[in-house]
């Protein structure tokens, strides 16, 4: 169990948040990719970044409350709706995997991260 713990808090910490970061500067660095750039991917890493914004917001909301109670409704609307949005990114990921781009591999990493993050912060509560 702590190996799983491990993984997933290496995965939604770490490695999602550096692919995340990666995804978009590969993605800004090739202006010429961006013009014939296939949807899929990049809808993947909207997602992911859309899962990103809502962990900060909902942690600067948190804060701005002074804190969620236990198992509060809202909570676990913030916790349903980042868990959608990452399954929506591996989605994406794994169709615009077949599509050559410059960041289809990245894009795999941000939307499995952000999955291991809000489960790592689901299985907090």
């Amino acid at each position: 169990m702590t190996v799983l713990f491990t993984i997933l808090i290496a995965g939604g910490f770490i490695v999602g948040p550096i692919a995340l970061i990666w995804s978009w500067v590969r993605l800004l660095q090739n202006r010429t990719a961006i013009s014939k750039f296939p949807v899929i991917s990049f809808l993947s890493l909207l997602c992911a970044t859309a899962s990103a914004l809502l962990a900060i917001g909902s942690a600067v909301y948190a804060h701005h409350i002074g804190g969620f109670g236990f198992y509060d409704p809202k909570l676990m609307h913030i916790y349903r709706d980042g868990f959608y949005l990452s399954l929506g990114a591996i989605l994406f990921s794994l169709i615009g995997v077949y599509q050559r781009n410059p960041i289809r591999w990245l894009s795999i990493g941000a939307g499995i991260g952000s999955l291991f993050f809000w489960i790592c912060m689901a299985s907090g509560e």
